[in-house]
């Protein structure tokens, strides 16, 4: 397969000149904020040319790419955490600034009048289908978009000749179009891009902010020959809000979230609440629905329990959180939420020094506040904590330096951005025995796996040494996403809605015991426990229930409306109970 071709662009200084560091922007043919593109390593494909030209082997390997840029700064600086800035020749949904506006904006351009102005020729590119459907359609047709962005993109093609509006172009456009003067279809496909873009500037995102910055992990490959570069582009904003967003999903990402934190932090705070009073049930007040137990006919509605459960001050928790999934699989979302949540309980308590947040990440995905402006609106958590984001390398050396600096800095949370090393785990195990909650996330398929990973990296064999790792763990959550398609009309098909199905492992006394005498195999999925003795491993049937409900109560039903829908995704959910996973 021969890969996309590109170039590197490598800028010296930023937007305000402040840093001096590289600035290091790739123009690439993709658009979109997850994808793969490739470089070729001008060095290494020389001395292969040079090594088969001397061996006789024939022809020389063609050429796997372009580019300007010392291919030798990518060895010496690259590795993980690397950030990056993308644009695009292409554009999508993303850059136009609402997509009604985008739709609305192609619809009055179709019913133009008049000839011999740039409409004309942007009308041409329009396919026979969307200008027919830009007619008819609704304004807010998502499909309908995507036809016309497609379209679009052919504005940017070389022999177009769009070129520049009248207006000078931007510093940030001329230094572009600069690094590319030796590369004509390039040159002109880029200038075309930035004529056309100015020219729909007040459909279309400025160039700032269709830059995509992102992380990167640059590997070689083609034996050396050619750098593949996976791009992940980079949340914006300061803060966690709660996503109650609704596109094509069961639950929002705060439907989950609070899900998540009834079950864990309510359950097992009212456990070791009992058990500092000395009580002999497990529950400190008796019930039943957060604790794992079946609800019943005469429970409470469940977003009724989680409110009601949320304004009590819980006990602060020491332990490991460990939120486990595939890629995409909302794992840092969802681990934002769960920190959230969690802040807004400590703040319950007031006075005395705010709760401090540390964080570990490689690279900084997103700023859970302003670091350099801690007072903000007083309803959010972020704007009340103290918060230190360490970034590996820039910051610190590693996790077993930051683990060792935040023993002075009493935070209330220290947050890991992924565990991946064998020798980390055992850190993390031995900082929350300390007394202090630690959250990170980790990649594993199943709950099985993700338990299996920490008693593996810890050395967890005899019977002992698991009670010392079970007891420092808070819990473990393995995400799963699913795809249930609703129920349509006789020759329409339904709509497919996806599920984010969480499995939970928890500290609770009966799941402690197990795995200390049982290891792995205590692990079973339960869907309800006995009154006053929460289980300790919550599997997705249940919680597909649980989400279930808090969908319905969201459409003011007692339950959700539609049943195939609801009896498929419970029955994938119990084969997945079944299967392990």
């Amino acid at each position: 397969m021969t890969p996309h071709k590109t170039e590197l662009l490598v800028l010296e200084g930023s937007k305000g000149g402040g840093d001096k560091r590289a600035r290091h922007v790739f123009l690439v043919e993709q658009a979109g904020s997850d994808f793969t593109f490739h470089i070729r390593d001008e060095g290494q494909h020389e001395r292969l040319c040079r090594i088969l030209e001397e061996k006789g082997e024939g022809e020389r390997p063609p050429a796997m790419g372009v580019t300007s840029g010392p291919p030798s700064e990518l060895k010496r600086e690259w590795h993980y955490s690397c950030l990056i800035e993308v644009l695009s020749l292409q554009l999508d949904k993303d850059d136009f600034k609402r997509e009604e506006k985008a739709v609305v904006f192609l619809k009055r351009l179709i019913n133009r009048k008049g000839s011999g102005d740039h409409y004309d020729r942007l009308r041409k590119v329009l396919s026979r289908e969307t200008r027919a459907r830009l007619k008819k359609e609704d304004a807010t047709d998502g499909e309908l978009l995507d036809m016309a962005v497609g379209d679009l993109n052919g504005l940017s093609v070389a022999d177009q000749e769009w070129g520049l509006s009248e207006k000078t172009p931007t510093k940030e456009e001329r230094d572009l179009l600069a690094q590319l003067e030796d590369d004509k279809v390039a040159h002109d496909r880029l200038k075309n891009h930035f004529g056309f873009c100015s020219r729909f500037k007040d459909s279309i995102k400025p160039l700032g902010e269709r830059i995509r910055s992102g992380r990167v992990l640059a590997a070689l490959s083609c034996k050396g020959r050619v750098w593949s570069l996976t791009f992940r582009r980079q949340e914006t904003g300061y803060g966690y809000a709660p996503s109650r967003r609704l596109d094509r999903t069961l639950n929002s990402i705060e439907e989950v979230c609070s899900t998540l934190y009834e079950e864990i932090f309510h359950a097992v705070g009212r456990c070791e609440d009992a058990h500092d009073r000395g009580e002999d049930s497990e529950c400190g007040d008796g019930t039943k629905g957060a604790g794992g137990d079946k609800s019943g006919k005469n429970d409470p509605p469940y977003r009724e329990l989680i409110d009601k459960h949320r304004n009590k001050k819980l006990p602060e928790m020491g332990g490991l959180i460990v939120v486990a999934g595939s890629t995409n699989s909302a794992k840092s979302l969802i681990t934002r939420g769960l920190i959230h949540l969690y802040l807004g309980n400590v703040l319950k308590g007031g006075g005395g020094r705010r709760p401090h947040l540390v964080t570990f990440e490689d690279p900084i995905e997103k700023y859970f506040a302003d670091p350099l402006a801690p007072a903000g609106p007083k309803d959010s958590p972020e704007a009340r904590v103290d918060y230190t984001p360490r970034q590996q390398r820039d910051d610190t050396s590693g996790l077993r330096d930051a683990l060792r600096d935040a023993l002075r800095q009493t935070p209330k949370v220290f947050f890991v951005g992924e565990t991946r090393r064998n020798r980390d785990w055992r850190a993390l195990i031995d900082f929350a025995g300390t007394g202090h909650l630690v959250v990170t996330t980790a990649h594993a398929g199943s709950l099985i796996e993700a338990m299996h990973k920490i008693l593996f990296a810890t050395q967890a064999k005899t019977p002992a040494d698991r009670n010392e790792v079970a007891s420092r763990i808070l819990a473990v959550v393995q995400l799963k996403r699913a795809e249930v398609t609703l129920k349509g009309a006789k020759k329409k098909p339904g709509k497919s809605l996806s599920v984010l199905v969480p499995a939970v492992w928890r500290r609770v006394p009966r799941g402690v015991d197990s795995l200390t005498a049982e290891g792995l195999a205590s692990i079973l999925p339960h869907s309800h426990s006995p009154e006053g003795r929460p289980c300790s491993s919550l599997g997705r049937k249940y919680f597909a229930g649980r989400l279930l409900q808090l969908a319905g109560e969201r459409l003011a039903g007692e339950r959700f409306g539609d049943e195939k829908f609801a009896d498929d995704l419970k029955a994938k959910a119990t084969d997945w109970d079944l299967q392990g996973a």
